[in-house]
């Protein structure tokens, strides 16, 4: 399904990629989506590249919803960017009143919860890296309505598996789930999951009002409410990726694995992707998604190596870094400004105040961007 695809080809597939279509059809499995949600996740083609090329053929009021979800995406990092590690923790008190249970039952390593579609995406993500977004936000509202696990401790493991994983918009969506970073949670019902997916599900058949009834009856004890959890199990490996040495990346360029764009690179001979071995313990990737990464540093040229990236700032004296949201990069920039002569190459934004004020809701967000948008 993701192949190494160059950044020219990626383009092109933009170029003839049918808006209005993924308009009209996103929400249903079987839709019109690009599948290009890895490469813009690791910028090997970024939000502005896309929306630039998706300008000339369709105008923001054609395609607003494909521009909309693209916007989304931006408006997540600026969250993220703002408020770094408190994405984690609840932004809002939950609107459900209902408390979770912090565990990862065995049902999600053994796929033996009661609603098969579960197990099947469960599975699919596995398989393939990747899952429709309307899918992740069904699984999302089952298990923390339905089961009513911690929102977290399953966010980190989708976030473990999937290619295009990222911290802001993963952990992000399922707080807009469980209505702590929304004014409502969000559920569907068996209606909205036969029209989708053609499924039937029996533990979701009825009204919205129904269903929301039974989710958020407070004497309901859930079926995992006492499991165990096996929140363990998720291991990164990232025995395939040299070790750095710090020293001999001064005057290098240093990229991020979420900043592979390949205008960044002048020279192979001195461009690193650094896979930041702090960040990475905390917030650990599959195999396939180290391999993902080394493949288009291969395809690059350049080296990819594992290792602190504030060792490699400590140690140089004139690094050239593109910024990210990532916040496990950001001291390091600071650090480079303060106290070496790097430079330090600003975040493409589509919305340029991103980084000077934080807009805290969506809509306003969106509503301040179009103009931008429109004037590409």
């Amino acid at each position: 399904m993701f192949e190494i695809i160059s950044h020219e080809d990626l383009r092109k597939k933009v170029d003839t990629f049918d808006a209005i279509a993924y308009c009209r059809t996103r929400n249903y499995l079987d839709g019109n989506v690009s599948y290009l949600s890895p490469y813009i996740t690791h910028w090997i083609i970024s939000i502005r590249d896309i929306c630039t090329i998706a300008l000339e053929r369709f105008s923001v009021a054609e395609a607003e919803q494909r521009y909309k979800e693209l916007l989304w995406k931006e408006y997540f990092l600026q969250v993220y960017w703002w408020l770094w590690d408190a994405i984690f923790s609840d932004i809002e008190e939950s609107k459900t009143g209902i408390p979770t249970y912090e565990c990862l039952p065995d049902a999600i390593f053994q796929h033996t919860f009661a609603s098969e579609w579960v197990n099947q995406a469960i599975k699919q993500l596995e398989e393939t890296w990747y899952l429709h977004n309307h899918v992740r936000m069904w699984i999302a509202s089952y298990l923390t309505h339905w089961h009513r696990l911690d929102r977290k401790k399953y966010a980190d493991r989708s976030y473990f598996h999937f290619l295009d994983g990222e911290l802001a918009s993963n952990h992000l969506s399922w707080q807009r789930v469980q209505s702590t970073f929304s004014h409502k949670p969000y559920i569907m019902n068996e209606e909205n999951l036969q029209k989708y997916w053609g499924i039937s599900d029996a533990l979701y058949r009825g009204s919205y009002e129904d269903i929301a009834e039974k989710l958020f009856d407070s004497s309901r004890v859930p079926l995992f409410a006492h499991a165990k959890d096996y929140s363990s199990q998720l291991q990164g490996d990232y025995s395939m990726i040299p070790s750095m040495n710090p020293s001999k990346y001064s005057w290098y360029t240093v990229l991020t694995p979420w900043d592979l764009h390949p205008s960044k690179i002048n020279d192979p001979t001195k461009t690193v992707c650094v896979l930041d071995s702090n960040f990475l313990d905390t917030h650990p990737w599959s195999k396939n998604r180290v391999a993902f990464v080394q493949a288009y540093t291969d395809l690059y040229g350049i080296e990819c190596v594992y290792g602190s990236v504030q060792k490699i700032v400590e140690q140089s004296t004139n690094l050239t870094v593109y910024e990210t949201p990532n916040p496990s990069y950001k001291e390091a920039y600071k650090y480079i400004k303060k106290h070496n002569n790097g430079r330090v190459h600003p975040y493409d934004w589509i919305n340029p105040h991103a980084t000077k004020r934080f807009t805290k809701k969506f809509f306003p967000y969106r509503k301040e961007s179009k103009p931008f948008l429109q004037t590409m």
